[in-house]
C-alpha cells in the first residue's frame, strides 16, 4: 500500500500501523499469517519529479491459499 508523502507513520507493528493523516489518527490492522513492514519509495506527482515517500508492505509466504483481512479505523 503506497502512502502520500504528506501521511506520518507512527507506530509499526507486525500486524498494524498507526497512521497521522492531516491531524487524524488511523490504524490499519492487518488479520493473516504474514508481517508488516516499512519500506521507503518514491511518490511521482508528475513526469520527472521525485518525492520520498513510504509503502506498507505485508510479507508472507505460504505455499497453501490463505486469507488476508485488512481492516482501517479513523
Amino acid at each position: 500500500l503506497p502512502l502520500h508523502p504528506s501521511v506520518l507513520v507512527n507506530e509499526v507493528h507486525d500486524d498494524s500501523v498507526s497512521l497521522d493523516i492531516s491531524g487524524n489518527k488511523v490504524d490499519i490492522n492487518f488479520d493473516g499469517i504474514g508481517k508488516l513492514k516499512l519500506m521507503e519509495s518514491y511518490y511521482y506527482p508528475e513526469f520527472g519529479y521525485a518525492i520520498d515517500n513510504k509503502h506498507l508492505i505485508y510479507e508472507y509466504n505460504c505455499k497453501f491459499s490463505s486469507e488476508i483481512k485488512i481492516s482501517i479505523s479513523w
